[in-house]
């Protein structure tokens, strides 16, 4: 009968500890992604203008080492540099415009005398970085003559 109430014991503190760590790492996860507030315009089917709200945060990605502006419901990592933000209180507010499944523009709104004027950014600000990672991905465990067929594709296509 001692057995079984040591055996009981130890369950129940594993089942306690397994919650807890749980419910730590879900706090984490959700606290990284509360540094902005995104609010995505994209045109839809019939050329209208539709809004989404999605929470974004600036980290590390682990894969890459990169610094990324991820979203947390478009789950993509965007370029951090020159994010244009409003701050209003404790959140910052960025606009995305969305131009594909994962193609965003930044919109830089400018306030002047005459208004607001929102300028829609001349480049898709992932595509860079998808490129490099690409690449990156390529070269990082290939001998030299599977680089070479790789640049050779890269250049014939």
């Amino acid at each position: 009968m001692d057995i079984i109430n040591i055996v009981f014991g130890i369950f129940i503190l594993g089942v306690f500890a397994g919650v807890l760590t749980f419910s730590i790492m879900l706090i984490k996860k959700n606290k990284r992604f509360n540094g902005f507030t995104c609010i995505i315009w994209k045109k839809d089917g019939f050329g209208q203008l539709v809004q989404e709200i999605d929470q974004a945060g600036v980290f590390v990605e682990k894969v890459t080492n990169n610094k990324r502006l991820y979203l947390k419901k478009a789950n993509i990592g965007l370029s951090p540099d020159d994010i244009p933000y409003i701050p209003c209180g404790k959140t910052k507010f960025v606009f995305l415009f969305r131009t594909g499944l994962k193609n965003f523009q930044f919109i830089k709104p400018i306030i002047n005398n005459d208004g607001i004027v929102l300028r829609v950014g001349e480049e898709d600000v992932n595509w860079a970085l998808n490129s490099y990672d690409r690449v990156k991905k390529a070269f990082e465990k290939r001998t030299g003559l599977k680089r070479f067929f790789l640049i050779c594709s890269l250049r014939c296509s």
